[in-house]
């Protein structure tokens, strides 16, 4: 028995070891049943505000469904709505165009839906559609905005509304931005994989009937699963209680589910100022601008080439402009900061942290983090707001200027805005006079966090936002990542360096006109020109090509090259995605930003005489907040001597810092539960989002697999049973060869044994033993007998016994 079983079990290692050896790689078969695609990082992700969850995410190992092609609205009728089709499908949208709130509502409510693909095609109606890769054709999409119809509707509050309903501020937004889909949504950029889509789609699944009966079927899976669950209340409470989890038991499966969206405000002086010199009230000019973009897909870069980067830009031009004014301006008494907020697509974080942070001194820096630090700046130290925002599509220059009464009924003011454009820009601006008596409303901009924490109204806070729409924007992509440079005569190649467009030309005006308007509006000077060309004018118009390459096309470009400190290995245009706030001091974009803003506000340090910076152009002290400190590479220096000597450098500092743009909700539980300022939160994901094709067979061939299995698994086992309670019949085996030795000796003993009183030595007369049953008085022994008397029964010789008294014994 023992012997079986041990060659059973080298029968099972060997198999064992056989399938081993074509598992040992694990993606081996898994190769052989899917096909994965390459950028599937364009995913739409899971985020939370103060009540609910948003965004799009996967069940928990992905959703699997058969594609099913839609090129038009038809199409969607004929999935959601027909009886024929009873399966799970995943819908390919052929174009963005179709990824409209009318068709997602329909696909969500439908039930059939485990996920959405998204492709561009140049031809919708192509079998095999491809991506254009020519920068000079015509981007197909006409507008795309995931946003809302009024954005950061959140601010709303009565009478003040910023979002009537006479007024439609983004009039193409679907607002898909803020609905939640329980299954994921991808874009595809990559013209190989929607190759491989459309090879797989059309090789199965066409025509359309197919999906009806026939299988296989092409199929796809789809995994972007995430953390976050609930609103952001409920997520940051069970990311806190994963963290204490974590620590207590040193599981390190245990994650956060979401954190904060935050990330930087950038706040920079014209001429630095110190606590030990504080601001008077009503001395400040803040320019400011929105610093981020957004777009419903991650990882799919969102430009913000007209909502975000036409401002920065203006303000980078502005801060050229007044850098040679910087005295005369000081002498007025006039101090002019600029400020870039950040997180402002999420109902305004950074613009109410900036204002929150004010109201609690610890504007732009905190005092305790610093032994010298800059002036801290209050809502009534402000003189002026100018808000620039999306400035590019200005209708045959016409700018509009949105302003409270305070500022609108200033004589001066007034002269100043009517004169300086018709001049600098060649047409007027258009006065929108904001009070409360006005029919007017303020549009979606940083303006209105100041107005929200403001004491006071409005009419007693003199700001102005200019832009370049009156009513609805004019910006057709507002929100998402199709707001591109070469909409606007850019061009995006890297190679191609930066150069002069209308684009360009008409944001350097815009910034002559706020210079102009600062200067005169803070001197009394009504004649003083600042743009003229003796001051500088066609080397800021220069320099604006450059930033608008620096900040549209290429991050590697000369203005950042320049920077010893600063390696930069990155090609082509970054990102202005906010990103969590932990990360977000990490990000590249605010990197690039932030040191265009260091290079426009530089200037030189002589390191023999100044004592706030070491011989190496560091602060001399680490606590020292007011300056930040560069080098920047010494051209002309660097063409004469290639020693790497300090000669090769020159040292520049930058009245600049940054403070945090996180929500005020998020710096503690009663704030984050009073619902007075936004909270938005992102998800965690521990794992790369994938989409993998395959091939699916007929449901009732896996079910008759699966029949057949349970079958042959219960056969397997009642045999198994059959075999262990029969094994004393089924497997009979040869008996062991008798020890000859004991065989001989047991023979002579027998032959020994005396005459009929003594035979077989104990055994009892047959009348005094029952087991003697014949009436001749032959009597029988047991088998148990015998082996007592060690009677070798299994012996070929016979038994011998007294002739008198012969014993039959049955074997």
């Amino acid at each position: 028995m023992m012997k079986k079983l041990k060659s059973v079990s080298l029968l099972l290692l060997r198999f064992c070891v056989l399938v081993y050896g074509n598992l040992r790689d694990e993606n081996k078969i898994r190769d052989l049943i899917y096909k994965s695609l390459e950028s599937v990082d364009n995913v739409c992700v899971r985020r939370s505000n103060y009540t609910h969850a948003v965004g799009c995410q996967s069940k928990l190992g992905g959703q699997s469904g058969v594609l099913f092609r839609v090129d038009k609205l038809e199409d969607v009728e004929l999935l959601t709505s027909s009886s024929r089709f009873a399966m799970s499908y995943v819908p390919i949208l052929t174009s963005l165009n179709l990824l409209n709130r009318e068709v997602m509502m329909k696909l969500r409510e439908s039930g059939k839906v485990e996920g959405v693909l998204v492709t561009q095609s140049t031809n919708a109606t192509a079998t095999s559609p491809e991506i254009s890769s020519d920068e000079n054709e015509v981007f197909p999409l006409s507008q795309f905005s995931t946003a809302n119809q009024c954005p950061n509707s959140w601010l709303n509050s009565g009478e003040d509304s910023h979002c009537p309903s006479e007024v439609i501020w983004n009039p193409v937004g679907s607002g898909l931005y803020y609905e939640s889909f329980e299954f994921p949504v991808v874009f595809l950029p990559s013209e190989s994989d929607v190759q491989s889509l459309f090879s797989c789609y059309n090789e199965f699944n066409e025509p359309r009937s197919k999906l009806e009966d026939s299988y296989p079927l092409c199929s796809v899976k789809i995994d972007t699963f995430q953390y976050s669950s609930g609103n952001s209340d409920v997520c940051m409470r069970r990311s806190q209680r994963a963290r204490i989890v974590g620590s207590l038991t040193a599981d390190l499966t245990s994650t956060d589910q979401c954190s904060p969206l935050g990330g930087l405000n950038t706040f920079g002086q014209l001429t630095s100022r110190t606590h030990t010199t504080p601001y008077e009230d009503d001395s400040v000019i803040v320019i400011a601008a929105r610093v981020d973009a957004n777009s419903y897909f991650y990882s799919l870069d969102p430009l913000g080439t007209q909502a975000y980067a036409s401002g920065i830009l203006a303000i980078l031009g502005v801060m050229d402009l007044l850098k040679p004014q910087a005295a005369k301006l000081e002498q007025a008494n006039v101090s002019v900061v600029f400020i870039a907020f950040d997180a402002e697509f999420f109902d305004n974080s950074g613009s109410i942290r900036a204002v929150y942070d004010m109201s609690k001194g610890v504007f732009p820096q905190d005092p305790s983090s610093y032994s010298d630090y800059m002036a801290e700046l209050h809502t009534k130290h402000i003189r002026m707001y100018l808000e620039l925002s999306q400035l590019a599509n200005a209708t045959d220059s016409q700018y509009y200027a949105y302003s409270t009464l305070n500022a609108s009924q200033d004589e001066k003011f007034t002269e100043l805005l009517d004169s300086v454009s018709a001049v600098v820009l060649g047409k007027q601006v258009e006065r929108v006079v904001l009070n409360s008596s006005s029919h007017s409303h303020f549009p979606p901009s940083s303006l209105l966090s100041f107005l929200r924490e403001k004491d006071t109204n409005a009419d007693q806070f003199p700001a102005i936002v200019i832009t370049d729409h009156k009513g609805s924007f004019h910006n057709s992509f507002y929100g998402d990542s199709f707001d591109v440079p070469m909409a606007f005569g850019l061009n995006s190649s890297v190679e191609s360096g930066a150069g002069k467009t209308q684009f360009t030309d008409r944001i350097s005006k815009v910034s002559e006109f706020i210079a102009t308007i600062v200067v005169r509006y803070s001197t009394k000077e009504l004649n003083d020109e600042v743009g003229k060309k003796e001051e500088g004018t066609s080397d800021v118009v220069s320099m604006m090509e450059e930033y608008a390459y620096c900040l549209l096309v290429n991050v590697n470009c000369s203005i950042i090259n320049s920077f010893i400190d600063l390696d930069i290995y990155q090609e082509g245009a970054s990102s202005r995605y906010v990103s969590i706030a932990d990360l977000a001091d990490t990000s590249s974009v605010l990197t690039i930003f932030r040191y265009l803003f260091y290079y426009a506000l530089r200037e030189e340090v002589d390191l023999k005489e100044d004592k706030l910076a070491t011989s190496s152009c560091q602060p001399a002290s680490d606590t020292d907040g007011t300056f930040v400190y560069f080098k920047i590479a010494n051209k002309s220096a660097a063409n004469e001597n290639s020693t790497g000597d300090d000669s090769n450098y020159l040292c520049f500092r930058s009245p600049v810092s940054v403070s945090n743009a996180e929500s005020p909700a998020f710096l503690s539980e009663s704030l984050l539960r009073s619902g007075k300022y936004p909270a938005w939160t992102e998800s965690f994901w521990s794992s790369t989002f994938s989409v993998k094709l395959f091939t699916t067979g007929d449901n009732s061939i896996d079910i008759m697999a699966f029949t057949v299995g349970i079958m042959l698994t219960v056969a397997s086992y009642a045999a198994v049973f059959f075999a262990q309670y029969k094994s004393d019949t089924l497997f009979v085996f040869a008996p062991e060869p008798l020890d000859q030795t004991g065989c001989d000796e047991d023979a002579r003993r027998r032959a020994a044994v005396g005459p009929s009183g003594h035979t077989l030595g104990m055994r009892e007369s047959p009348a005094t033993n029952p087991a003697y049953t014949n009436s001749n008085s032959t009597p029988s022994v047991s088998r148990d007998e015998l082996n007592h008397l060690d009677v070798n029964v299994n012996s070929p010789k016979p038994l011998a016994v007294n002739d008198q008294n012969p014993i039959s014994v049955p074997v």
